[in-house]
């Protein structure tokens, strides 16, 4: 019976790792005290809704940054 008890707490871990993969981070800051803040949402929810400063009970306003690019291989940058 312990056994079956490992394999559903198992099931359970990888069901929560699957919903954590699912998930995208977006960072937002305020415009007034700067302070940044990072939003977990599942992919393709309504980004329509802005989260507000927890200070200045403001509506904050997204910060955009580019994805990182690893290039691996021969064939990159000069790499023969």
């Amino acid at each position: 019976m312990a056994k079956c008890l490992s394999s559903a707490l198992d099931a359970a871990s990888w069901a929560s790792w699957i919903e954590e993969m699912q998930l995208a981070e977006y960072d937002y800051r305020c415009e007034v005290c700067s302070k940044v803040k990072t939003i977990k949402r599942p992919i393709g929810d309504d980004l329509d809704r802005v989260p507000y400063c927890d200070g200045c009970t403001i509506p904050m306003a997204r910060i955009y940054t580019a994805n990182p690019v690893h290039f691996k291989g021969k064939g990159w940058g000069g790499d023969k």
